[in-house]
């Protein structure tokens, strides 16, 4: 895992976009997404720079990024999961700040798999996290949590448990989500 503070030296005109962006609820398998496109622009400044600091080059494919927000009614269940279905690695940019208290992007260790499925995982037991286990919190043990803080990216590979933290928050919250792969990674596994 990686966390880079002052992540985009753009960040106002990320900030400026979202401020008026038009956040939609999108359903991908049975969750509910309250989720705005990024600009192609926007999604290029990103993930240009992951490319520069990771040093992944012509390996470096970009696959899906969307603005994402959660409201104290909104988007707000447990959900613990991981993203190896749609690629290797997920970065988060965070567009708000911590508040009060500890919010952020919490990892988790599972009773059998520790902090992460393996790649290779079958599709079964990837479905059985996300409908099942990762909806009973009192399964898991928190690990660390990494905290929100305005224009900080956390990158990590797409295998790891992950959710929101915490699940049910008092305030806004929004992100930036950017997930990608390489071509070793592509050949290897099915995305």
């Amino acid at each position: 895992m990686r966390v880079i503070d002052n992540f985009l030296s753009t960040y106002a005109e990320y900030k400026r976009y979202t401020d008026q962006a038009d956040f939609k609820i999108e359903t991908f398998g049975n969750k509910d997404f309250f989720i705005s496109p990024i600009p192609e622009h926007l999604q290029r400044l990103v993930y240009s720079k992951i490319q520069r600091i990771f040093g992944v080059g012509d390996e470096f494919i970009p696959n899906i990024c969307f603005f994402r927000k959660n409201t104290p009614d909104i988007d707000n269940d447990v959900r613990i999961h991981t993203d190896q279905n749609h690629c290797e690695f997920a970065s988060v940019l965070y567009m708000s700040e911590n508040r009060n208290s500890l919010n952020g992007t919490a990892f988790w260790d599972h009773p059998k798999y520790g902090k992460s499925l393996p790649y290779d995982a079958k599709e079964k037991t990837i479905d059985n996290i996300l409908e099942y286990e990762g909806k009973d919190e009192s399964i898991w043990t928190l690990n660390t949590v990494v905290g929100a803080r305005e224009n900080r990216c956390a990158t990590y590979p797409s295998n790891l448990f992950h959710s929101r933290y915490p699940f049910k928050s008092d305030h806004q919250r929004l992100i930036g989500v950017f997930f990608w792969s390489t071509s070793r990674y592509q050949k290897t596994h099915m995305l």
